[in-house]
């Protein structure tokens, strides 16, 4: 008897929200030397002390530096929700997902419709296994960019993880229409058909994705498929 693939949740990365870029004399090295110079001239404005923390952790990946920067600017600012939902976001990167729920929804309070913090909150969400609340911040978030393929690809793997694979299936199409190369989603609709026992539409997106996509299939779940194929 054939046992199912595991499923893992895939989501997309979580979501930096960064300002537009300033133009930047010669004399700055980096993003991280310009809010520094500006720091220390004013040292209570939040934005830039936002700034300094996204370099830190976007650019950087230093989520730990940027960390004392998000702190300093909600003190300074603390209806600022650009900072509760950076805040989250690198307490979510360092899995602390009772930390990070409640800076999300704080952002969420400030801005009700604030796509960062509502589609990052959803991501925690699934990661807890409470997927029923990471369904609402999804559809909530599609309400206001339908065209993110990333956020369809996120319903569609917590559809799966609730073995509602009818609509998983539709999302993945819908993640593939808005970006017909996105290797992840062919390889999670090659594991919803595998659930619903059409192995050869299962084959045909495993090897969009693995052959044409060049996506690193799991072994467990090639075996699977093949032997599927062979029955």
């Amino acid at each position: 008897m054939l046992k199912p693939a595991v499923l893992v949740l895939v989501l997309g990365a979580t979501v930096w929200h960064s300002y537009a870029c300033y133009e930047r004399n010669k004399i700055w090295e980096n993003s991280g030397t310009l809010w520094t110079n500006v720091l220390e001239q004013f040292p209570d404005v939040a934005l830039v002390l936002n700034n300094r923390g996204n370099y830190y952790g976007k650019e950087l990946g230093e989520v730990d530096r940027a960390l004392p920067d998000y702190e300093r600017a909600i003190q300074v600012n603390p209806n600022y929700a650009k900072a509760y939902c950076n805040r989250g976001i690198v307490y979510s990167i360092k899995g602390q997902f009772e930390k990070a729920i409640p800076d999300y929804n704080k952002a969420i309070e400030l801005e009700a419709d604030y796509y960062e913090a509502i589609s990052n909150r959803a991501i925690v969400y699934a990661q807890m296994n409470r997927f029923e609340d990471a369904i609402k911040d999804f559809d909530h978030a599609l309400t206001l960019q339908n065209e993110d393929a990333t956020m369809w690809h996120n319903r569609a793997t917590t559809f799966l993880q609730m073995k509602q694979f009818d609509k998983g299936l539709q999302d993945y199409n819908t993640a593939i229409r808005i970006h017909p190369r996105y290797a992840d989603a062919y390889y999670r609709r090659s594991m919803t058909y595998y659930y619903m026992q059409n192995y050869n539409q299962a084959y045909t997106d495993f090897q969009t994705a693995v052959q044409q996509l060049g996506y690193k299939a799991d072994q467990n779940y090639t075996n699977l498929l093949m032997q599927a194929l062979q029955n």
